[in-house]
C-alpha cells in the first residue's frame, strides 16, 4: 500500500492522503483505502443455518450507488457450510488461509493470493482447511442480498 500512496502523492491534485488516529481509514480526494484494522473492527458475526455451529465474520464495507456492487470482507475459522449462490455472482481474493469449494463433485483448493468465481445458480460445500480471510465482490446484487447484508450490519 505504500507504493499507491506515494503515487496518489505524486500524481494527486487532491489533499494529501490524511490518516485518522486509529489507522482505519484513509482517505484522499475521492480515494479511500480501507485498512485492515478498520476491516476486522467493524466486521460482525454471521451464522450459517446449514451448521449452526459454524460462524464467520463478515464486514460489507462497500455499496454501489445502485447497490448492485457490494465489496466486503469474510474472516472464517476451519469448518464448513452449503450455500447456493442466487442471481449474483461472486469473486474472492484470498488474503490468507486456506479454502477447499465442492462444486458438482469436482474439488478445488484456494490459497493466500488465489482469486475464486462462484457463478450465480451454484450450490456449493465451503470448507475452509485454515483460517480465511477474503475480500469479496458480488454482482449484481439484488434487494434480497443487499437486505440480508445490511441486516447483519444492525
Amino acid at each position: 500500500m505504500s507504493m499507491f500512496i506515494e503515487m496518489h502523492h505524486r500524481y494527486s491534485n487532491s489533499d494529501p492522503v490524511l490518516f485518522k488516529k486509529e489507522n482505519i481509514v484513509a482517505e484522499g480526494g475521492s480515494v479511500k483505502i480501507i485498512t485492515k484494522n478498520y476491516l476486522r473492527k467493524k466486521s460482525v458475526f454471521h451464522p450459517y443455518e446449514n451448521n449452526p455451529d459454524y460462524s464467520a465474520r463478515i464486514n460489507t464495507f462497500y455499496y454501489s450507488k445502485d447497490e448492485k456492487l457490494i465489496a466486503g470482507y469474510w474472516e472464517a475459522p476451519e469448518g464448513w457450510f452449503e450455500a447456493e449462490i442466487g442471481e449474483q455472482s461472486e469473486i474472492n481474493y484470498v488474503i490468507e488461509g486456506e479454502i477447499e469449494l465442492i462444486c458438482g463433485g469436482k474439488k478445488i483448493t484456494a490459497k493466500k493470493g488465489d482469486c475464486f468465481l462462484v457463478e450465480s445458480g451454484e450450490k456449493l460445500k465451503w470448507i475452509v482447511k485454515k483460517l480465511i480471510k477474503t475480500i469479496f465482490f458480488i454482482y449484481p446484487a439484488n434487494e434480497e442480498i443487499v437486505k440480508f447484508f445490511k441486516g447483519l450490519e444492525k
